[in-house]
């Protein structure tokens, strides 16, 4: 379940490299998720994310996810196993999977269920799912923008 570059390759290198250079600073779990993501290689580590992070358990994320095939039971299910990808293995890629699993799940019962499964309030959810669309493949980008203006009554 590892990145399939070697850790301190050139590309891993030069990216964190330029995001230092550049004076990013990191707040949030989700910032670290989103500096991978602006990489010159994002769209070769999603693909493998789906692959080998918690959303793995899924047949078809996109469906389960984005098309709300998922119950909120599951839901629950993978926000608990994305944080267990944090817990075990904190300084790797598996972290960066658990963090992504983790928002994604709960995009994806907040739009398809209504629920609130994070700990976070929605005042703090919110931008940080508005944040990650930014970067994130049309699809999942749209599944978190449109969960962050799910009514919060």
């Amino acid at each position: 379940m590892s990145d399939p570059r070697p850790e301190g390759s050139e590309d891993q290198v030069t990216c964190e490299a330029l995001k230092l250079a550049a004076g990013v600073e990191l707040d949030r779990p989700v910032d670290r998720v989103i500096r991978r993501l602006e990489c010159a290689d994002a769209e070769e580590w999603f693909t493998t994310f789906l692959a080998r992070g918690p959303l793995s358990v899924f047949q078809d994320p996109e469906d389960a996810l984005v098309n709300g095939r998922s119950g909120i039971d599951h839901l629950i299910a993978l926000k608990n196993r994305a944080k267990t990808f944090l817990r075990e293995s904190p300084e790797s890629d598996e972290a960066l999977y658990g963090i992504l699993g983790y928002f994604l799940a709960s995009a994806g019962a907040l739009l398809h269920h209504g629920r609130l499964i994070s700990s976070s309030r929605r005042e703090d959810l919110d931008p940080m799912l508005l944040d990650l669309a930014g970067v994130l493949p049309d699809a999942y980008s749209q599944l978190l923008a449109r969960a962050a203006f799910v009514d919060r009554s």
